[in-house]
């Protein structure tokens, strides 16, 4: 079988993988000129950090190991901290968080040289009954027996077989992935402190990187640097001040936060979607990588099972049935923005650790598609 997959961000690379080592033959078409390295970092859960493992990309020198989650108040205070090796011990994955350049990186190294095509991006998409077809702005046209859109959140194969867009949520994420002196940048604690102007998040990114962010209502047609003093100039965490003083525009890049109609059926034919573009929502959760590895996983895994042409099509409904599920209820939690929402620092601190740390281990376990069907 032949598959040609447009974007090679981490979805596609890790869909060419997966799909790869099901006996596939796999081209990818990418709208740069090189792998796109650039941006901040994410985090990895043990459902990513697992399907990396199976997929030959080995996690163990990846970013940092996560060991806690801790929320913090404006004022440094810490009110709770959730232990992520619970979920470690559990499944036998770390969380991790590693800067997108190297799990790009990472990615890339274990496909054969030539599996990737620069330089043309995909305008449009269709399924010809015995073939898809892929539609390139330097005029040249792929086929394939399938095609998987995971062109991102404004993907042209989406375009093309569904017609609908996200729609924006209010919220922009100022980010960035400099080097900060503060206590979160060499420790193994991702942190998120919480105010009513907003949120600020830190995660360790290994070298001497931190990555930050900062979430706030409004456009990021605004001056970034001008947002996050005026937001968060007063808040008296020693962390937060640091990463302010750090922040320069050149540094710094918006992040909209934008979210999809999460469809029952996410493709037509021969053709699906996969990544941002089949359910793009915010980052709240940060499970934007970790449910696009999800969906290279279960592809991978319903296409070797097929052993026919008509077997394959049904092999993509069977893809998005799999999926909805948990793509519909990540988009529900993370378009709540829940994350970002002040509560009292006492009710916060009434809530046991441990039990906090149950609970995520559960929700680890019920989003993800790999760590389930252990």
């Amino acid at each position: 079988m032949t598959a040609v997959i447009a974007g090679a961000g981490v979805c596609g690379l890790a869909t060419a993988h997966a799909l790869a080592a099901s006996g596939v033959s796999v081209d990818v078409f990418e709208r740069g000129r090189a792998l796109l390295r650039e941006g901040s970092a994410v985090t990895l859960w043990g459902g990513g950090t697992g399907i990396l493992e199976s997929l030959g990309v080995p996690v163990t020198d990846l970013g940092v190991r996560l060991e806690t989650m801790e929320r913090w108040t404006p004022s440094g205070d810490k009110v709770l901290s959730i232990d992520l090796t619970r979920s470690e011990k559990r499944f036998g994955s770390p969380a991790i968080s590693v800067t997108r350049a190297e799990l790009i990186d990472a990615l890339s190294a274990g496909l054969p040289v030539g599996t990737v095509h620069f330089g043309s991006a995909c305008t449009d998409a269709a399924d010809l009954g015995t073939r898809a077809r892929l539609n390139l702005d330097d005029g040249s046209v792929h086929t394939g027996d399938f095609l998987i859109g995971a062109d991102g959140v404004h993907s042209a194969v989406r375009a093309a077989i569904r017609g609908d867009t996200a729609r924006e949520m209010g919220w922009t994420t100022w980010q960035g992935l400099t080097p900060v002196d503060c206590s979160v940048t060499n420790g193994t604690s991702g942190v998120m402190v919480v105010g009513p102007e907003g949120m600020c998040g830190m995660n360790p990114a290994g070298n001497g990187l931190l990555q930050w962010w900062f979430d706030v209502p409004g456009s990021s047609d605004d001056d970034g640097v001008e947002t996050i003093h005026r937001a968060f100039g007063s808040w008296e965490c020693d962390d937060v001040q640091k990463v302010l003083a750090a922040a320069h525009s050149s540094d710094m890049q918006p992040f909209v936060h934008l979210r999809h109609t999460v469809h029952k059926r996410w493709g037509r034919g021969r053709i699906t979607l996969a990544g941002d573009a089949a359910h793009a929502w915010p980052p709240s959760l940060a499970q934007g990588a970790n449910q696009a590895l999800e969906d290279a996983w279960v592809l991978g895994r319903v296409v070797g099972r097929a052993t026919t042409d008509l077997e394959t099509i049904a092999a993509l409904r069977d893809y998005e049935d799999e999926r909805y599920r948990r793509a519909a209820l990540v988009s529900a939690l993370s378009g709540a923005e829940v994350t970002k929402k002040p509560a009292p620092g006492v009710f916060l601190k009434s809530l046991p650790d441990g039990l906090l740390s149950s609970q995520n281990a559960q929700l680890t376990k019920f989003v993800s598609n790999y760590l389930s069907s252990r």
